[in-house]
């Protein structure tokens, strides 16, 4: 189930608003206080999700205050600092709403992961906005649906003006200051400042949804906004959670191939592994939707419309899972390719280390537990590829090898057997069988 999010900024002074709306009020209802929480049929004390609890906001909104000043101009055209209004606005707040019911998140271990990430990316979507200016956030259960109630605090400005945080009314301040220095009525910069005030209103509730919205399979309005009907509104939320699932996905792959990158000789064991569960993820929500399907086919005179909405989706799902083969089997070519390179690389220049003590520009160091390489050329490979310890022991037993039989031949047929032996080593040849490849089957 899924349905429209909601998120609304609004800004407060110490002085009540015409519905009796102050930071004290807003503070005390959060933290559900006793007198301003007569609207709960149960009041439960909030949960606090991000910073600290509307109490200490309230201090350091006051502290804040105690700090700021605002500049204003004398009659006589001198400035002066004055202490910050009570009818200033000082205090930012967001209220995100969630559209499942709260008996319905508690209830279901599935709708309460999907709530609990909708928290986590409303709460990342705000600090990334806001930073250490944000700094509250609490959960509310007790009503029917579940709510974060944020605060901000302009912490950064000494006039303590909590409207120039909201993205909206800046936008209506610059709008409306263009409009009178390009010479327009005040009644016709208001206008044009409130229309400015909507759009950019309407482009952070956009953004909010593109942020935390789609990943979490919720849609942008709900069925009465866009007068949608039953069928439409459905199909609406329908595709929500489809693009959830496939924003899910795509994360999980890319975690997955940053895996891979850092390291490869267990990165390709745990793909597979991971493919075939993403796989089998993909295949128990199939099964699920077509249960459901299924169900509500024998309920609903559409069955012939549902049964082909469900045939695109098992489409869709099965170019995903080619696409996911298909990259699982670049994926291994390319392993594969970089492993036989590695290996051809360190056997060349196990080789020309063998060659190096045939014609004496390798040879063991005293004690035989290491090895003197006089080709500097040489030295530098056995040091990148780390093989110096690797075929120490096997070049002191070839060296022992060689000066005893050098000894038994004649100059000239040591020379002959050196010229002979480093030829075939220094040839290069080398060839390494590519592993059979089984395949991928999810």
């Amino acid at each position: 189930m899924s349905g429209p999010q909601f998120v609304r900024f609004q800004t407060f002074s110490r002085k009540p608003n015409p519905a009796g709306q102050s930071v004290k009020q807003v503070l005390a209802e959060a933290a559900r206080a006793p007198e301003f929480s007569l609207h709960v049929e149960a009041p439960k004390a909030p949960r606090i999700i991000f910073g600290v609890a509307p109490a200490a906001v309230r201090q350091q909104h006051d502290e804040m205050l105690n700090s700021g000043s605002v500049e204003v101009r004398l009659k006589d055209g001198r400035t002066a600092q004055r202490a910050v209004r009570k009818d200033r606005h000082t205090m930012l707040t967001c209220v995100a709403s969630y559209p499942l019911l709260c008996e319905q998140v508690a209830s279901d271990s599935e709708a309460k992961e999907r709530y609990d990430d909708w928290v986590r990316r409303t709460i990342d979507w705000l600090s990334e906005m806001y930073g250490d200016q944000l700094v509250s956030a609490v959960e509310h259960t007790d009503e029917a649906h579940p709510h974060l109630h944020a605060f901000i605090l302009p912490l950064h400005d000494p006039a303590c003006s909590a409207r120039d945080l909201n993205p909206a009314w800046q936008a209506k301040t610059k709008a409306e200051a263009a409009a009178r220095e390009g010479g327009q009525s005040d009644r016709e910069a208001v206008k044009l400042g409130n229309a400015a005030y909507r759009a950019k209103a309407r482009e952070v509730q956009d953004d909010c949804h593109k942020r935390v919205g789609v990943p979490c399979g919720l849609t942008r309005t709900g069925p009465a906004r866009e007068r949608l009907s039953r069928q439409q509104w459905r199909a609406r939320k329908a595709e929500a959670r489809r693009n959830a699932r496939r924003q899910s996905q795509l994360d999980d792959r890319i975690a997955g191939l940053i895996d891979a990158e850092a390291d490869q000789a267990r990165s390709h064991e745990g793909l597979e592994i991971r493919l075939a569960c993403l796989v089998d993820q993909v295949d128990a929500e199939l099964r699920a939707a077509e249960a459901q399907l299924s169900q509500a086919a024998e309920k609903e005179r559409e069955a012939d419309n549902r049964l082909a909405r469900v045939k695109t989706d098992e489409a869709a799902l099965q170019a995903d899972k080619e696409a996911l083969t298909r990259e699982r089997r670049e994926f291994q070519a390319e392993t594969t390719r970089q492993a036989i390179g590695a290996a051809r690389m360190t056997v060349r220049t196990a080789m020309r280390v063998l060659a190096g003590v045939l014609d004496g520009s390798v040879r063991p160091g005293r004690g035989k537990t290491d090895l003197k390489i006089t080709d500097n050329a040489l030295a530098q490979d056995v040091a990148r590829l780390g093989l110096r310890k690797a075929i120490t022991p096997m070049v002191v037993a070839f060296a022992d090898v060689w000066e005893r039989l050098s000894n038994r031949l004649t100059n000239r047929e040591r020379a002959h057997e050196a010229e002979t032996a480093g030829r075939a080593l220094s040839s290069g040849n080398v060839q390494i069988d590519h592993p059979k490849q089984r395949g991928f089957k999810p």
